[in-house]
This record gives structure tokens, C-alpha cells and sequence, in this order.
């Protein structure tokens, strides 16, 4: 490169990431020597998400306080050809309220396919051990439901 002044501009930020805001409203990088070698590291974060599982009795419909749930994650993730995420691995554990509704904190969580597996049954209920359906997390949803 030759010396001057360049802007650096994140155009593209991966699906599932927030960009880097040093670089995505363009940052300036000075070059004082001819065919100096310049680094500029760029760190995006993965976006957050929230899970949600309702749970309601199967007879009368009303919702089911209690039950906890695990979120999974159905199949191995990986990013940039490297393992990040195993199948199976357990990315949350929540717990219905008297709503009959369960919501996980804000996580970082990768894009992929997921899974909620009842952990522990609500007083007086029998364990579901059947995985509910799979839900793909895209990158850019605030919550996931099941």
C-alpha cells in the first residue's frame, strides 16, 4: 500500500453477528511507509437470543407451572470449518411460570437447529421424554419458540 490515509468499512457482517462498531461506520487507518504491512483486527459478537417453551396440560389445555425444560442443540455447529457448539449440548435450562411459559435469559447463542427436552416434570405430572419439534435459530430472531 502506499502512505496515506484509508477508511476501513465492515460491509458485510456474518448472519448471527453484530458488527464491529469500529468498523462499521468506517474507521481510518494511516499508512506512513510504502508497503507497510497493516493489521487492523476486526471482533464481531454473536447476537443474543432468548428461548421460549409453553407448556399446557394435554387434557384440559390449561398452562402448567413448574416443568423445566433444556434447550439443545440438534446437530454440531460449526463456524468457519471449526466445531463451536456440539450435538446435544445444553445452551439453557428454564422453567414455566404459572403462564405455562418458560423464557431463558438473553444468551449468545450460534445459528443452527435446537431442541427443548422436558428435564423435570410439574408437580403431579409424568415426565414428557419426547423432544419437541426443532426450531432454527437464524441469526437475527430475539426469541426462539417452542
Amino acid at each position: 500500500m502506499y502512505p496515506g490515509v484509508y477508511e476501513l468499512t465492515e460491509i458485510v457482517v456474518p448472519d448471527g453477528y453484530t458488527g464491529d462498531s469500529n468498523c462499521t461506520n468506517g474507521k481510518t487507518i494511516t499508512i506512513n511507509i510504502v508497503d507497510k504491512d497493516v493489521t487492523q483486527k476486526v471482533q464481531n459478537t454473536l447476537n443474543q437470543v432468548m428461548f421460549r417453551v409453553s407448556k399446557t396440560d394435554k387434557t384440559s389445555g390449561n398452562p402448567i407451572e413448574g416443568a423445566t425444560f433444556g434447550i439443545f442443540t440438534k446437530g454440531d455447529i460449526y463456524y468457519n470449518g471449526s466445531l463451536i457448539v456440539k450435538k446435544d449440548s445444553c445452551v439453557a435450562i428454564i422453567t414455566t411460570d404459572r403462564n405455562g411459559i418458560a423464557i431463558s435469559e438473553k444468551i449468545y447463542a450460534p445459528i443452527g437447529t435446537y431442541y427443548a427436552k422436558e428435564l423435570i416434570a410439574a408437580d403431579g405430572y409424568i415426565l414428557d421424554k419426547d423432544k419437541t419439534d426443532t426450531k432454527t435459530y437464524n441469526g437475527n430472531e430475539e426469541t426462539v419458540s417452542f
